[in-house]
């Protein structure tokens, strides 16, 4: 079996350093399962691929393929060298390890980063075991690639078979109607009832899953079932009120969103970026710039980064409310990075309140720092 990382001579030199480095240090005290589950912990997939490959030639060590295959499987999806891949699989298939769930799912799942579907399903139609695990990944290798169709379909099949999806699948399948137009939501609400009439999950009691249709029925404008979805949960997290007060913004729902958000903070959850972003969009109105103000200064009393997503959004609050142009000006001199979207929003608040030089001179020094406009500016 030949494992080949088909990787330019100075990256293949300058990883070959790196591993012999690592294993000079490390190998003597670890197992090579453990310093693959190390490697592949920190997130250094090329290495991992290395490692694996000179144990693989140098040292013969055979008898550690079982245990570390599916983290080196694993370390291969992230890297996409699906050259590589191909031939992990085929290793598998040599040593006798397809019949290990474990190993196949993980190919599966490798298969699915690599867009490779049709690989993907030749596993599972190949395994002479499949288990729960192995269908939810199937499934969700059909809804990563955007295959909507096929992955109901599996889910019809697994249910048929009386296996239970993971809340975490069936959240990527209504998240996925979410953002299909036509049928989406018909589909997530077949689903929702499903769910509901088989029992066997309780989706007041997951969080994930509640907080899923939460965002799946706001998505499709059914405002008041996505409120129901909320209240019926019996434990609610700063994600899930996050999903609501989103919700409720990009629905319009404005003075509603402000008091889900007095009502997240009298019940002690703590605020995150997104909640505040959203927040803040709900604020970019006329008349509505004092709250805005208090979500500014919440966000500095809690020490919230000044990322760019949060300093455009502030910017556009400032601009749209019509009050406080100032305070927007401020926020864009003190921004590191000013892409093109910030541009756009500082140059746009000028241009409607009728300071057109200002606008132009904003225009042009926008092109002296080498940002090229978009249509909106």
């Amino acid at each position: 079996m030949i494992l080949n990382l088909n990787l330019n001579p100075l990256s293949y030199t300058c990883m070959s350093f790196f591993t012999r480095q690592v294993s000079a240090t490390v190998v003597h005290t670890l197992s090579p399962l453990d310093h693959i589950k190390s490697l592949v912990s920190k997130g250094l997939y090329h290495q991992t691929l290395q490692f694996f490959t000179q144990l693989h030639f140098h040292h013969h060590h055979f008898s550690f393929i079982p245990c570390v295959l599916p983290s080196v499987i694993k370390a291969c999806s992230y890297t996409h060298f699906h050259a590589f891949g191909t031939q992990l699989h085929c290793l598998a298939l040599v040593r006798g390890l397809y019949s290990d769930p474990i190993v196949s799912n993980s190919i599966i799942s490798m298969y699915a980063k690599f867009s490779d579907i049709y690989s993907a399903r030749q596993v599972f139609d190949t395994m002479p075991h499949r288990d729960h695990i192995t269908w939810n990944s199937m499934i969700n290798a059909y809804l990563q690639n955007g295959l909507l169709a096929e992955g109901l379909q599996m889910f019809k099949d697994l249910y048929f078979i009386g296996l239970l999806p993971k809340p975490e699948l069936l959240a990527s399948l209504v998240s996925m109607c979410g953002r299909t137009t036509g049928s989406g939501l018909r589909i997530g609400r077949q689903i929702h009832g499903l769910v509901v009439v088989d029992g066997r999950i309780q989706v007041q009691h997951s969080v994930f899953l509640s907080t899923a249709f939460v965002d799946f029925y706001f998505r499709c404008g059914e405002s008041l079932m996505a409120m129901s979805v909320f209240d019926g949960m019996e434990t609610k997290n700063e994600v899930s009120w996050t999903a609501l007060i989103s919700g409720c913004a990009a629905n319009q729902d404005y003075d509603v969103a402000l008091a889900c958000f007095r009502e997240m903070q009298v019940g002690g959850v703590n605020s995150n970026r997104v909640t505040l972003i959203a927040l803040l969009a709900a604020c970019a109105r006329p008349g509505f710039v004092k709250y805005g103000k208090e979500i500014h200064g919440y966000a500095f009393r809690h020490g919230f980064d000044p990322c760019h997503s949060f300093s455009s959004a502030l910017i556009n609050m400032y601009c749209e409310s019509g009050e406080s142009l100032h305070f927007a000006e401020r926020i864009f001199e003190g921004c590191s990075l000013r892409d093109v979207v910030l541009w756009s929003s500082i140059i746009g608040s000028y241009s409607r309140r009728g300071e057109s030089n200002e606008a132009l001179k904003l225009f042009n020094k926008m092109r002296t720092e080498e940002t090229e406009p978009n249509y909106t500016s």
